[in-house]
């Protein structure tokens, strides 16, 4: 909304009076200016603490005591700060920081007045969120221009407070000439925008003023490239510039917009004709293996590529495991292409899930690679294909870009080819990613009712949406149900996995594992799911074959130890005491310098004591936890604990006394994750601790910009 426009909003002002820039005229008053320019809601602070302390006393930030309104049309939204003095810099820093806690979800944006001298600590101050700034000297009337300025700019971004920001950060960059703090903003603003045109060419000038003259032109030809009509303001551009005559026709190719691309393919003739594509379409930087592992390997040593063209069988690792290896790894917005004459009906459901952008066909047809490489694109810029619109959602989700997600949203409820349950179940997706579960679940259910059972996105959500809310059961058929649609996926494969060790149906389990171990047989995590399911099947020699390779032994154990806990909590005292003892016979006994280890055995057997005593069985608990309190390392926390139960074990045999024990101190050694996050959790989002993912980044550009020390290269 433009509150500005509409001045329906609650504007806070600490200004000390703002002084008039000629001698003979009296001071002015930025609240009475505000109010006679229609602002109702004006409230004024003779210095920036009052304010603070009243904003907080009034409207507390989460976590600070009371709650406050939340009506956004009572909550402050604009706080207008007069920087006159030290004291008024350090107050001003220290309430934007305060800020960037948030407002219960009504965000409060802040415009700073500054002398000329002052100017210098504007990029710290956006970095922390500042919005605005206007500079000082400032009368009535241009105080009042400036508003109805700001007021134009946040209509023309419309109404993104953080592109806003930009645009008076990028203002002061460009008047300082800091170009090296100018180009990282643009670089952040461009991938967090995904490309957007108008933002390519702010980064293209950027980069021509700080001396990065090629970078400049391909990022000017990516701006072409996603919308034609540039091409007048690139080439204005560099002609401001003194690039033109050199630059133009190198401007004039075709250009795909990716800054770089990975390849992976077993046939060299198939490398070097995509190589020579992607060069013949700008792309400059390629990179190219002929074995997936290799690929991989690599791969997690680099940022995230632009671009992927990868081969669906091939040796090493297949494309299945590789493309399911990077999205849980976090790379989220590379768009990936597959080659392959191998497809078979069923690859398509984990094409979707894993957010394929294209398909090529083996044998390549040359004429066509590059109008296919074009067309993914345009798609993964200005998606127009319901598909690819559903595809740039999700990433943007998964990404914590929720505003630019809500924005392609909007465009797919009224596409014309979205039909009412593809509606849903988008609904879904979002209701998913704010946390609210029950309403998440509910939509996936009408969007299946609506597209048909074998509707392989809604009823994974759904899913997931069960395991959230603890119905493991109805999770359980619900998962196998998409896992018969899409049987690659090893995410669901692995929760699947686990949803029948919970129930004790080791055979179930077992059979998930090796499915998912002939996708991707080196997956760490599968080793760990499967040790697990040793142990609780009583195989602990396998166990410990696999235990014995891991770099970390936490999960394994707490897992293990919230397992044995469930048991113990609903009387199953002797299978939990099996399942502990199964787990110590599983871990390595020799250390070899890892005190984690040691640290694992001391956990395990101290809660096997604790699971002994709830029993009343003291004496067999004494016999377990003497070794441990009598270990050397005393600076384990466990061991003093050990200790401490000790004492009252025997003081209990002593008196005769019953020694009575809480739900909650079973398993209370600590040191280890009482719950372990499954792979699930990493690819698919349907394990681990239900928190709701909030975007990271506040209204401005808190968390988006950084100050970069102040570039040499200069072209003026």
């Amino acid at each position: 909304m433009d509150f500005i426009a509409k001045r329906a909003c609650k504007v806070l002002v600490a200004d000390h009076g703002s002084p008039s820039p000629l001698p003979t005229q009296d001071p002015w008053s930025i609240v009475s200016t505000l109010k006679g320019a229609g602002f109702a809601q004006v409230f004024g602070y003779t210095g920036i603490e009052g304010l603070r302390k009243s904003l907080f006393q009034n409207y507390p930030l989460q976590g600070q005591g009371k709650t406050g309104e939340t009506d956004p049309q009572k909550n402050p939204a604009w706080c207008i700060l007069g920087i006159g003095c030290a004291d008024d810099i350090d107050q001003a820093f220290g309430l934007l920081r305060d800020l960037q806690q948030d407002l219960r979800g009504a965000p409060i944006l802040v415009t700073f007045i500054v002398d000329k001298a002052d100017q210098t600590l504007l990029p710290d101050a956006f970095a922390l969120g500042l919005w605005t700034w206007m500079s000082r000297p400032l009368t009535p009337i241009s105080f009042v221009q400036e508003i109805q300025h700001l007021s134009a700019r946040l209509s023309a971004q419309e109404c993104d407070t953080r592109l806003l920001a930009a645009e008076y950060l990028r203002r002061y960059l460009v008047e300082a000439q800091d170009w090296g703090s100018l180009m990282a903003l643009e670089e952040t603003l461009t991938d967090y925008y995904y490309n957007q045109p108008q933002l390519l060419l702010h980064l293209a000038e950027a980069q021509i003023l700080g001396g990065r003259l090629d970078d400049g032109v391909a990022a000017l030809k990516r701006a072409q490239f996603y919308d034609r009509k540039l091409e007048k303001k690139a080439l204005a551009l560099l002609t401001r510039y003194g690039q033109s005559e050199s630059r133009d026709r190198e401007m004039a190719k075709g250009a795909l917009p990716f800054k770089n691309a990975v390849i992976v393919d077993q046939d060299t003739a198939i490398i070097r004709a995509l190589t020579e594509a992607l060069h013949r379409g700008g792309v400059k930087e390629i990179v190219t293996f002929e074995d997936g592992m290799v690929a991989w390997e690599a791969m997690r040593t680099m940022r995230e590529p632009s671009l992927l063209i990868s081969e669906w069988r091939m040796q090493g690792l297949t494309g299945p495991a590789l493309i399911q290896r990077m999205r849980g790894y976090g790379f989220i917005d590379v768009p990936i292409v597959i080659l392959s004459s191998l497809l078979k009906p069923t690859d398509g459901g984990l094409l979707t899930e894993m957010s394929v952008a294209n398909v090529i066909a083996k044998p390549l047809a040359k004429a066509d690679l590059l109008t296919a490489l074009e067309w993914t694109a345009i798609q993964e810029r200005l998606p127009s294909e319901i598909r690819s619109m559903e595809r740039r959602i999700l990433a943007m989700l998964k990404a914590g870009k929720r505003q630019a997600a809500q924005r392609l949203k909007d465009v797919y409820m009224v596409h014309e080819e979205v039909s009412l349950g593809e509606q849903k179940y988008m609904d879904a997706e979002f209701y998913f990613d704010q946390g609210q579960y029950q309403e998440a679940k509910l939509a996936a259910i009408e969007s299946i009712k609506l597209l048909g059972k074998s509707s392989l996105l809604p009823l994974n959500l759904l899913g997931k949406c069960l395991l959230k809310l603890k119905d493991f059961d109805a999770a359980l058929r619900i998962l196998e149900q998409a896992r018969q649609i899409s049987p690659e996926n090893l995410g669901r494969i692995l929760d699947l996995a686990e949803l029948h060790l919970n129930r004790n149906d080791t055979d179930k389990a077992f059979e998930m594992v090796s499915k998912a171990r002939s996708i991707d047989p080196t997956l760490e995590r599968i080793d760990s799911i499967e040790a697990r399911v040793h142990i609780v099947a009583h195989r602990t020699k396998k166990a410990l074959e696999l235990i014995q390779k891991m770099e970390s032994l936490s999960e394994i154990v707490g897992y293990m130890n919230n397992h044995a806990v469930a048991l113990a909590q609903v009387g199953k005292f002797a299978d939990a005491v099996t399942l502990y003892k199964n787990t110590l016979d599983s871990l390595p006994t020799e250390n070899y310098g890892r005190p984690d280890r040691a640290h694992a055995r001391l956990v395990v057997t101290y809660n096997l004591a604790l699971c002994l005593c709830r029993q009343q069985e003291l004496q067999t608990a004494v016999d377990v936890l003497q070794p441990v309190a009598a270990t050397p390392d005393l600076e384990d926390p466990v061991v003093k604990k050990a200790g401490v139960l000790l004492q009252k074990i025997n003081k209990s045999l002593e008196s005769g006394v019953t020694l009575n024990f809480s739900s909650a101190q079973q398993g209370e050694a600590g040191g280890l994750p009482a719950k372990s996050q499954n792979f699930a959790s990493v690819l698919l989002d349907t394990g681990g601790t239900s928190v709701a993912k909030s975007d990271p980044l506040g209204p401005c550009l808190a968390g988006l910009f950084k100050v970069t020390p102040k570039s040499v290269s200069s072209l003026t």
